[in-house]
């Protein structure tokens, strides 16, 4: 569920994307962990 969002998210605008979760730090690190940036 949290990994399709994200692809979601990263196919439709990646730069909106990250700088929504850099808002909140430890959302962002899962994320980042997920993706493996």
């Amino acid at each position: 569920m949290f990994k399709e969002s994200s692809k979601k998210y990263l196919s439709a605008d990646r730069g909106k994307f990250l700088s929504r979760y850099r808002l909140n730090p430890i959302i962002f690190n899962k994320v980042k962990q997920n993706m493996k940036l």
